[in-house]
């Protein structure tokens, strides 16, 4: 409420202006002290966001870092898992081969020799000899799943 002024207390007047003056004074300061101390609470926040967000920077850095190295592990282990599906079909391919050949040989049969089988090794192998020339031939063996049918006519 504003003091009523008149002509006859010209010096109450001015008291009165005086102390309205001070009481801005005061509400001014006080007003500046508040806004002081928000603005100072405000570069206190951004303070601790900045180094916030370096600590972020610096994560994000070594889990990108982390990422690089595992995309490039995961790539040298698919390469290697290509790799050894590639070696096990070559060695099924190989078995297989084998598998034949021994299926082959062994239908190979004293019937169906054309020279006569007979025991001599004693080792378990099995010769062959062609009586009128009496020839040897290098036993038949087996070793694992590899057969190996060696037929040299040796003149003896």
């Amino acid at each position: 409420m504003a003091p009523v002024i008149t002509e006859e207390t010209p010096f109450n007047w001015k008291i009165s202006l005086n102390r309205i003056r001070d009481q801005e004074k005061k509400a001014s300061h006080q007003h500046q002290d508040a806004l002081r101390r928000e603005l100072e609470a405000q570069v206190h926040t951004i303070r601790i966001l900045t180094c916030e967000k370096a600590e972020l920077q610096t994560a994000l850095y070594y889990s990108q870092h982390a990422v690089q190295q595992l995309e490039g592990e995961s790539r040298d282990l698919v390469s290697r898992l290509h790799d050894s599906w590639k070696f096990a079909g070559d060695l099924e391919r190989a078995l297989s081969a084998v598998t034949t050949q021994k299926k082959k040989a062994d239908r190979v049969s004293p019937t169906t020799c054309p020279i006569p089988w007979e025991p001599g090794f004693t080792d378990g192998g099995v010769s062959l000899k062609v009586p009128s020339a009496e020839w040897s031939v290098l036993p038949r063996r087996q070793h694992g799943h590899f057969l190996l049918l060696l037929c040299v006519v040796v003149r003896g």
